[in-house]
């Protein structure tokens, strides 16, 4: 999950995706395509899956200087966690463009959290021009970052497939100027964020804006599908995609929990609770 690899397929499948808190897992063995943006995350059925699979792979790892050397936790203990008291806001402007029916689903799933005692409250927090900025960004940082791993290969070209060696050949033209600037805003945004995450224990919104498009339009809606997700892989942030239902065309539709670094017992707590009020019919 550099961008939105991990939450927009589980979003569109009706699986659980996480992301977690930069350094928390190792992504060793994975080839590279941003290091300062790659996140080895996590797909299962249920919150519960993921927690099991957390636990094996969380920890320091000497083969990836980015992992942090923290305690381990049991992330089986969040799952099924009474969640009653906790504070969400619902980050308003992650609901801009969204399609009319996942703005239905996405809001049973607010006051399904809210009848187990969630106190939620609206945010404007991160604005619209936050989420504009640091998914046009994410993409520089990550694909500058790309084109100089890939450059280190001899010939690539046959290599990769013609659409990724064209992405590709276009990054090597980011200039160093794009590239500080969108290091710059990265900082200030997470510095940002970390301090508003201080009156919540989460925010949430849709994890994508539509449902699943046909293959034949999905280069259409690519960012479309990942603008409420890049963000949180550009500053790092752990992140889960829920389930939260589908739509009247049987579509399924997530929800999308966000926390401050390294609280990601809470994201997975509340991706539980919302399975625990939640019906949705096994595909």
């Amino acid at each position: 999950d550099t961008r939105a690899s991990i939450r927009v397929p589980a979003a569109l499948c009706g699986i659980v995706g996480y992301k977690p808190t930069f350094g928390l897992v190792s992504t060793d063995g994975i080839i590279t395509l941003s290091w300062s943006m790659d996140h080895a995350g996590l797909q299962g059925r249920t919150a519960e899956d993921v927690a099991i699979m957390l636990n094996a792979v969380q920890g320091v790892d000497a083969r990836d200087p980015s992992t942090l050397d923290r305690p381990s936790e049991d992330y089986t203990d969040f799952v099924s966690r009474d969640v009653h008291g906790l504070r969400v806001g619902v980050a308003v402007n992650g609901l801009i463009g969204a399609d009319a029916e996942v703005k239905r689903v996405f809001e049973t799933s607010v006051e399904a959290l809210r009848s187990l005692g969630v106190e939620i409250v609206e945010t404007e927090i991160p604005s619209d021009e936050d989420f504009r900025l640091a998914t046009s960004l994410g993409l520089i940082v990550s694909r500058a970052e790309a084109a100089a791993f890939h450059q280190s290969f001899d010939n690539p070209g046959p290599l990769y497939t013609k659409p990724v060696f064209e992405q590709l050949d276009e990054a090597s033209k980011v200039t160093a100027v794009d590239y500080v600037n969108a290091q710059r805003f990265r900082s200030e945004f997470q510095e940002r964020m970390v301090a508003h995450m201080n009156g919540f224990d989460a925010l949430m919104m849709p994890t994508t804006l539509v449902t699943a498009p046909k293959v034949e339009e999905s280069d259409e809606y690519l960012m479309i599908l990942s603008r409420n997700c890049i963000p949180w892989s550009f500053i790092g942030f752990p992140v889960i995609s829920t389930p939260a239902g589908l739509t009247s065309e049987r579509l399924p539709v997530g929800t999308q929990f966000v926390s401050s670094p390294f609280d990601d017992g809470i994201v997975l707590a509340l991706s539980s609770a919302l399975e625990s009020v939640t019906d949705i019919p096994a595909p």
